[in-house]
């Protein structure tokens, strides 16, 4: 089951009428975990800074631009985020299997976002390799085709495209 806070940071991410409605009555006293207020205080500044919902990707830059965090703190916090995208993945299939013609819509919506989310954390976590490991699996991805089309689908096609070629 899905806690309180973790709904919370959820909504403020997915559901901006949710975001717009809650987030001035939010405080970060309200989250006892650690992990779980950083991301609030990420998700918060950035909807004052920009007034527009914060994506995963963005959040998990800002999470990582902080310097205030050791290596497990963020890699706790990246599984949260992490936890984030399966959740919209879940919901697409409840909405998949509706009988109204708009959820379905609705969710190829979301999933094409939980998609985006994947490849966005799959390249952050490649990207957070050292070099040694980044050369041997770019080595491997231009050697085998089956591991090649799998990472492709895993980094993102067309960023693929802009990265490596």
């Amino acid at each position: 089951m899905i806690s309180i806070e973790n709904s919370i940071l959820k909504n403020l991410i997915a559901n901006e009428d949710y975001t717009r409605k809650v987030l001035p009555f939010i405080k970060d006293e309200y989250f006892d975990d650690n992990n779980q207020k950083v991301l609030f205080q990420e998700c918060r500044d950035f909807i004052t800074k920009y007034d527009a919902r914060i994506s995963y990707e963005a959040l998990s830059i800002e999470v990582q631009n902080r310097t205030d965090l050791t290596e497990s703190d963020y890699t706790e916090i990246n599984e949260l985020a992490h936890d984030r995208s399966w959740d919209t993945w879940t919901d697409a299939d409840a909405l998949a299997d509706s009988d109204n013609e708009e959820d379905w819509d609705a969710a190829e919506e979301m999933r094409e976002t939980a998609s985006e989310e994947q490849a966005g954390y799959f390249r952050e976590e490649f990207e957070n390799l050292d070099e040694h490991t980044r050369t041997a699996v770019l080595h491997y991805v231009n050697t085998d085709q089956d591991f090649h089309d799998e990472f492709v689908s895993w980094y993102g096609e067309d960023q693929y495209e802009q990265d490596f070629n």
